[in-house]
């Protein structure tokens, strides 16, 4: 189970979503920003998705498959009013880390740029096996070692 390492990305392949929109920004050359409450049922799914298939996406990602590439994960940032998620593309896993670039202009959040590259690292502080859900401490770092993320997460495995 590679539960120890997933975590960040709670957010892995999620789009964004219209359930419950309170505000939608557009801008040229950037992806559309939806603003959502924390009780937005679509967006909470999609990331109970992502944490439920990580371990999907990590085969894909270390595979040689020719057809998987173009990898993308959604990483939520802090924000002073609660966060921000941004894509991180580039996407490599080496020894438990991924390495990621920041790859669209961030709206509210001054921990990263665009063109930033963040390395997102994870402890487990505790699995519960028949639950199949684990428990990390993780931090993200920018290039220049910051730390731009850091808090508990919960994952869950499908297998």
């Amino acid at each position: 189970m590679k539960v120890y390492v997933s975590t960040l990305l709670i957010l892995l392949g999620l789009v964004s979503c219209n359930n419950n929109q309170t505000n939608k920004t557009e801008r040229e050359g950037e992806p559309t920003i939806y603003s959502v409450t924390d009780n937005d049922t679509e967006m909470n799914e999609a990331i109970k998705t992502a944490n439920q298939t990580l371990d999907k996406f990590n085969v894909a990602l270390n595979s040689s498959n020719s057809n998987f590439k173009n990898f993308a994960l959604k990483t939520r940032f802090k924000t002073l009013n609660g966060g921000e998620h941004i894509w991180v593309s580039n996407i490599t896993l080496i020894d438990n880390k991924y390495f990621g670039v920041i790859d669209n202009l961030p709206e509210s959040t001054t921990d990263v740029k665009i063109g930033d590259t963040i390395t997102a690292t994870g402890v487990v502080t505790k699995i519960i096996e028949e639950k199949k859900i684990g428990y990390l401490d993780m931090t993200i770092t920018n290039q220049r070692g910051e730390i731009v993320v850091a808090g508990e997460g919960k994952v869950m495995a499908t297998k």
